[in-house]
């Protein structure tokens, strides 16, 4: 879906990022700049800083950075268009699309929204506003369900006679052929059917806050169909990629710093009901790998609630390697048999519930628990299938430290050598190396290109940060630096006296040589496009230089914030007159050099007419520079 360019520029001048950010993050200006606790990693110390004049965000800690666009898709994990219309919503800009097959396209997958969205609504009336079903609203109240979690979480009734719903649909002219595919009808015998009449409904919703599709329970005993039934995977469900009770959640398990991860839509309500709002489900289903990254992008800390039967506990072991792969904080609750989430809050109350929170077991104490009660010790055959179940999701860690201890901790247990434990970790570890080394063959994707990419090392920066700066290297960061500013003046005046080849650090190199490319083909380079020209590396690289991290002159960082053309061209013209002074220095101390270890007078002669030649470029340009600068001001 393209969106015209000068459209992207519109929502980025109309969308302060200081605005934007401060919904987020509680923010203090600090010089030029405005800093708070980054909300993408754990910290006590604020390393998030937002730049008002630049419009971009960065975090020294975990070098997430970007414009108003990148920080509501990295927060709310929005897709680029999404957070593109939701600002563009929020700020009063019109959105047009670029081609009419793109708007055509964008107008069928809105038309899955607006079908949910009208259904989810007119379950919630048939439950709220039609008296022939006030029956249902006493089953929820004998459920302990309130009338503010009705509203909260759209809780609605799928009505108990058929045909109203596909009555609804042609009043509204909704498509039933849509419907059909989002499953709130179905086809049986050539006969369209209600799937949901009878049932209590729940709506899903997407992370942030769109409807998506509905889980039904029965109200009574039945035997002819199941308990719960859910929406089908849709255009725009997919349910692999969904927590039930996400959206309204979010917020407050980034506050408290760790998520509760239950099974049920009454789980989730229940809880929420009771203050509890950290939490989230998986509707009965192990978490799966795109679940934990959506998870862990508000919280790095997981507890994980599943029933203590055995089907509970091989969800909670799915469970547990998922997590542990993306090297996460991960503990494991449980409480008395015969209980869950909704009805134990119920009983006891959210203190008593908080207890079993702060009472979570380390998920190898969890699994221990399991096998003892299990009777596994008390056969050697039985103890090593233990031991080994306890080691496959250690191995799965990436963290080499964190490895190790639990696979100490695991050793101290079963009172085991941990070279014996480690010989087994490795072998897990190979196996899942050769696991994902084929699905990379055979069905390599764009996001794990990404991820990879994720993970190179900033060798530059890195090398930069261990070693002192040269002159050299300084005066190259302060030009660098100068190339954003976003004023194409004063970057053709930087190549005009400056080529790519000459910057000694190979990022500067590559960074000049982009640079030059962008105006060539008409484009003035600023910090907001840099995902469509720069490495990963450059991006970090480039972010890090503009908001500050390398402070390299107080004059330039006095002077940006507030600067004139003049006054910014005045700068310019001082460091790239620095940048070839220094160069010249470097030469004419090479020929001395060489004219004291030589005795042969030719090639003294011609090392002397070098000189001359570096000292009168170094007159030249100095005159030349100072003219510059009288003319301007």
């Amino acid at each position: 879906m393209n969106i015209p360019e000068d459209k992207i520029q519109e929502i980025i001048q109309a969308a302060d990022i200081v605005d934007v950010v401060s919904k987020y993050v509680r923010l203090r200006k600090t010089g030029i700049n405005y800093k708070g606790l980054c909300p993408f990693h754990n910290e006590k110390t604020p390393s998030f800083s937002v730049n008002a004049k630049k419009q971009i965000f960065y975090c020294f800690g975990c070098h997430k950075g970007g414009n108003a666009i990148k920080f509501l898709m990295e927060y709310n994990n929005l897709s680029f268009f999404d957070s593109v219309k939701e600002l563009a919503r929020e700020y009063g800009v019109d959105l047009p699309l670029r081609d009419e097959r793109g708007q055509e396209e964008q107008k069928k997958f809105e038309e899955y929204f607006d079908i949910t969205k009208a259904t989810i609504h007119y379950f919630a009336e048939n439950l709220t506003k039609n008296s022939a079903n006030k029956h249902i609203l006493e089953y929820l109240k004998n459920r302990n369900i309130n009338d503010s979690s009705i509203q909260n979480f759209g809780i609605g009734y799928g009505g108990g006679v058929r045909g109203k719903l596909i009555e609804f649909y042609k009043k509204g002219g909704f498509d039933e052929k849509k419907a059909i595919e989002l499953g709130f009808l179905g086809v049986s015998e050539g006969k369209i059917y209600e799937r949901f009449v009878g049932r209590l409904i729940f709506p899903i919703f997407s992370h942030h806050g769109r409807e998506i599709g509905a889980g039904g329970r029965i109200l009574e005993k039945r035997t002819d169909t199941g308990k719960y039934i859910n929406s089908p995977e849709s255009p725009i469900y997919n349910k692999s990629k969904v927590l039930y009770g996400l959206s309204h959640s979010k917020d407050e398990i980034r506050k408290e710093d760790f998520v509760i991860v239950v099974e049920g839509y009454l789980d989730v309500i229940s809880l929420y009901q009771h203050g509890i709002k950290n939490i989230a489900a998986v509707s009965g289903t192990a978490l799966t790998d795109d679940q934990v990254k959506l998870l862990s992008s508000y919280t790095k800390n997981f507890y994980l609630l599943f029933d203590s039967d055995a089907a509970g506990y091989k969800a909670a072991m799915r469970s547990i390697e998922i997590v542990m792969k993306h090297n996460l904080n991960l503990k494991i609750m449980t409480l008395p048999e015969g209980e869950d989430p909704d009805s134990f809050v119920h009983k006891h109350g959210a203190k008593e519930f908080l207890e079993y929170v702060k009472n979570a077991r380390e998920f190898i104490d969890y699994q221990y628990l399991v096998f003892e009660r299990g009777g596994y010790f008390q056969n050697p055959d039985k103890m090593t299938e233990a031991v080994k179940e306890m080691l496959r999701p250690v191995a799965l860690i990436p963290d080499a430290l964190k490895r190790t201890l639990f696979q100490k901790a695991i050793a101290e247990k079963f009172k085991l050598r941990e070279k014996v434990l480690e010989e087994d970790i490795e072998k897990f570890r190979e196996k899942e190396i050769e696991t994902r080394a084929l699905e990379l063959r055979e069905r390599p994707t764009p996001q794990e290109t990404a991820v990879q990419t994720a993970r190179t090392p900033v060798v530059a920066k890195q090398t930069i940060e261990r070693n002192p700066l040269s002159a050299f290297q300084l005066n190259e960061i302060e030009i660098i630096k100068l190339m954003f500013e976003g004023d194409e003046k004063v970057v053709r005046f930087i190549f005009q006296f400056i080529r790519p080849e000459e910057y000694t650090l190979p990022i500067h190199y590559g960074i000049a040589e982009k640079v030059f490319e962008e105006l060539e083909s008409g484009t003035i380079p600023t910090v907001n496009n840099l995902k469509d020209h720069y490495t990963l590396e450059e991006q970090n690289y480039i972010l890090d230089l503009v908001m500050d991290k390398h402070k390299i002159s107080e004059q330039l960082d006095d002077l940006l914030p507030s600067s004139t053309e003049a006054t910014l061209s005045l700068y310019t013209i001082d460091a790239v007159k620095k940048f070839r002074l220094l160069r010249i220095d470097e030469m004419l101390k090479e020929i001395h050099k060489e004219i004291s270890n030589t005795s042969d007078s030719i090639r003294i002669g011609e090392l002397v007419l070098d000189l001359k030649t570096y000292l009168d470029e170094k007159q030249d340009i100095s005159r030349i520079m100072d003219e510059l600068k009288t003319v301007i001001g």
